[in-house]
Order: C-alpha cells, then sequence, then structure tokens
C-alpha cells in the first residue's frame, strides 16, 4: 500500500517514500509486495518503479528489492551522494553500510 501511494502522489512520484516502504525488505517480503502490487491491479512492480525512476533512486529502489541488506545501503550511500542529498540522508547510509560491514566481517569471523 505505502508503494503504490507513494506512486500515485498528486505532485508525482515520491521517492523517498518508496525508499522508506522499500528499505529492509526481506527477498520473501519483496516477492510478497510484488505480489500484492501485482494482485491490487497495478502491475508488475518493478515495470512500474521503472516508469517513474531513474538514476540512483532506481537503483536504490531495485536494491531494496533484491533484499540484499548490503547492496541496498550501498544503493542508499549512492543515492545520498548523488546530486542533492542532505547531510542527514548521507550520514544515515553511512552507518547503515558501516553497521552491515561489521555483521558481514563477524559472520566471517574476523575482527574490526
Amino acid at each position: 500500500w505505502k508503494v503504490r501511494q507513494a506512486m500515485t502522489t498528486m505532485t508525482g512520484t515520491d521517492e523517498d517514500g518508496i525508499h522508506a516502504a522499500l528499505k529492509g525488505l526481506s527477498p520473501e517480503d519483496a516477492e510478497a509486495v510484488r505480489a500484492q502490487f501485482a494482485a491490487e491491479g497495478w502491475g508488475d512492480l518493478d515495470v512500474m518503479l521503472a516508469e517513474e525512476m531513474s538514476g540512483t533512486d532506481l537503483a536504490e529502489a531495485q536494491a531494496n528489492l533484491s533484499g540484499d541488506k548490503v547492496a541496498a545501503a550501498m544503493a542508499q550511500l549512492d543515492n545520498a551522494a548523488d546530486g542533492m542529498a542532505t547531510r542527514d540522508s548521507w550520514m544515515m547510509a553511512r552507518e547503515g553500510v558501516a553497521r552491515h560491514h561489521r555483521k558481514l566481517r563477524q559472520a566471517c569471523g574476523l575482527r574490526g
């Protein structure tokens, strides 16, 4: 519902709303969102995103839909660094990447 609402605002596509709705999805959750989007008659979510978004905004949305949290954090970082990003969005993206990097290192048995 949040994705559809963000795509159909009166002032155009709400990219921040789409990112918020897709952030943190597992691969299973992403498939459920795609299925619900289609079941409600809105069509293919991936196609609609590609029609409504471009560049780093689209890349971030696609990374969130992949369910890969590291890829999503990196895409958020790229998007924050592109164009009119605020300092807060840049810092949030950096923190997300650092947090996932620490978890990955711990999972591999590495220190630091």
